[in-house]
């Protein structure tokens, strides 16, 4: 399917142009005012790939790739424990092991999902899904794994988790 909003832009054009998923099948000016038209070509549109790019997209956001000295190491999300700033760095610890990153604290906070990793200290980005007990001012993810809670997320992890 192919839209546009300039009027000038030619059917021809866009039947004969290849496109990453192959040739137009459907050519709309304007959606926002060809409702019905944008609804007829949508309907045309093949649903055979459509399984495929949901899958990718699941896939993709239980894996990222942790930029370390010249590798990409490729890590699955949900064993990730905490991730530790220190200085230019920041080691991201997984059960077993952990691997040095040359990002920073705030990239890790961008790109990771809210709903499963917080910010519980200066220096600290905890896996909210591994916690097993908080006591006082301290996380507990596992009894080797122990996090402190710093006075400015405080209370922003009680409302979240002790409510």
């Amino acid at each position: 399917m192919c839209v546009s909003r300039w009027p000038n832009f030619p059917k021809q054009y866009a039947q004969t142009r290849r496109f990453s998923s192959g040739r137009a099948r459907s050519f709309v000016l304007s959606p926002e005012n060809n409702l019905v038209f944008f609804v007829k070509a949508i309907s045309k549109m093949p649903t055979k790939n459509i399984g495929q790019v949901s899958e990718k997209l699941e896939n993709s956001k239980k894996e990222i790739f942790i930029k370390s000295g010249y590798e990409h190491i490729k890590v699955i999300i949900d064993n990730i424990f905490y991730i530790k700033s220190d200085a230019d760095y920041t080691e991201i610890f997984l059960a077993d092991k952990k691997h040095l990153s040359s990002e920073p604290l705030r990239y890790w906070l961008e790109n990771l999902d809210n709903n499963q990793f917080m910010r519980i200290h200066k220096s600290y980005i905890i896996n909210t899904f591994k916690i097993e007990k908080v006591a006082s001012n301290q996380v507990f993810l596992n009894e080797k794994m122990i996090i402190p809670i710093g006075r400015a997320f405080k209370e922003s992890f009680a409302e979240r988790f002790l409510k």
